[in-house]
């Protein structure tokens, strides 16, 4: 018998042309309470926010970090020129850490006075609403 030739041999195992697929249209969904990301899993969708509802104050770590970086102007440059934001995270966390107690007791303090005046908001925010 004789051989075929590589030509067609090759020709046989080839699968044939491939045809054009027609374009997919897209599926209008209506809104979902959740959303999909990355895979499988799914997580709530965010509400809208009420622009009128009072802003939580923050806690003494952020009051601390906010007043350092306006007393502290040339440091604060220094530190986000040559440090990644993680490093900045650390280096707070080490000066928060090292605060006397008198300094803790005035951040206490200023934070009661921020929260106070918060918790009447709400309340009166919620007084409105209900």
């Amino acid at each position: 018998m004789p051989r075929e030739s590589t030509k067609t041999a090759k020709k046989a195992t080839q699968a044939p042309e491939a045809q054009p697929k027609p374009a997919r249209q897209k599926k209008v969904e209506p809104e979902k309470t959740t959303t999909k990301t990355a895979g499988t899993r799914t997580r709530r969708a965010k509400r809208e926010r009420d622009p009128n509802r009072p802003v939580q104050p923050q806690n003494t770590y952020f009051m601390f970090t906010k007043e350092w970086k306006l007393n502290h102007p040339k440091e604060w440059e220094k530190m986000r020129k040559e440090k990644p934001v993680t490093e900045h995270a650390q280096e707070f966390k080490r000066l928060y850490a090292a605060l006397s107690d008198k300094e803790m007791a005035r951040l206490r303090k200023q934070y009661e006075v921020v929260k106070a005046k918060y918790d009447k908001e709400i309340a009166e925010y919620d007084a409105k609403q209900n």
